[in-house]
């Protein structure tokens, strides 16, 4: 069995994807996170920046630059605390992927209300320095398709990209009328939006559910069924 290290498969990410940056960071914003997030990340953005992949289906970004969507997400939830998720990328529809430490991640996709997590921790890596390998992973699925449709089977990111145009840093696809608020989702309705701003009003218009990955009695491997679980954010 062949196996791979750290550095194959950081090569493996720029060969399919560099350059990528719209901007770097500075040295302070990069030590802001070291020992938090992987030193695979923190390489990725020292070497190749922050910006977009494919096109802008994918961004990887500044944590904080995504914080006020966190703190309207997660604002008084009983369960997790908005310091310890760590939002490091996005996809061209808004779906935002989170740093959970200790090889767990998390999806939030406030378009259709949903906040998933994985754990996808490598034996090697638990408990010493943090897991690269779920970065890479988010990042390269993200950056390699972009598999929605909308109600007619279109596919939403190759309609957008030809008749909205290449997204401007800070920007995303979305839908308007929100889902949330017309039960529909046509590629028509798809705009070109400032992100902060529309997830910010999606998160306040409809608390997201939160989905377990549970495994059916008896059977091993794989994540398991996608089970809600509860709205996240402050309780009733």
């Amino acid at each position: 069995m062949v196996q791979y290290s750290e550095q194959d498969y950081f090569d493996a990410l720029i060969r399919k994807y560099a350059p990528v940056a719209h901007s770097y960071p500075t040295e302070a914003q990069v030590e802001k996170w070291r020992g938090r997030l992987p030193d695979f990340l923190l390489r990725w953005w020292t070497e190749q920046g922050w910006g977009s992949l494919s096109k802008g289906q994918y961004w990887v970004c500044d944590p904080d630059f995504l914080r006020p969507v966190m703190d309207e997400v997660f604002a008084g939830d009983p369960e997790y605390n908005v310091d310890d998720l760590i939002p490091f990328g996005y996809n061209a529809l808004g779906m935002i992927d989170v740093f959970m430490g200790a090889g767990r991640t998390m999806t939030i996709n406030l378009a259709f209300g949903t906040v998933t997590w994985r754990d996808q921790s490598s034996p090697d890596y638990r408990g010493s320095r943090p897991d690269f390998k779920p970065i890479y992973f988010q990042i390269d699925d993200g950056a390699y398709r972009l598999d929605w449709n909308d109600e007619d089977m279109i596919p939403l990111f190759p309609w957008a990209l030809e008749n909205l145009g290449e997204l401007a840093p800070g920007e995303i696809y979305g839908f308007v009328p929100a889902y949330s608020a017309s039960g529909d989702y046509p590629v028509r309705n798809l705009q070109r939006l400032p992100l902060i701003e529309h997830l910010v009003m999606l998160a306040s218009l409809s608390p997201p559910t939160l989905y377990d990955y549970v495994q059916p009695e008896g059977e091993q491997g794989g994540f398991g069924t996608l089970v809600p679980r509860r709205k996240v954010g402050r309780q009733p």
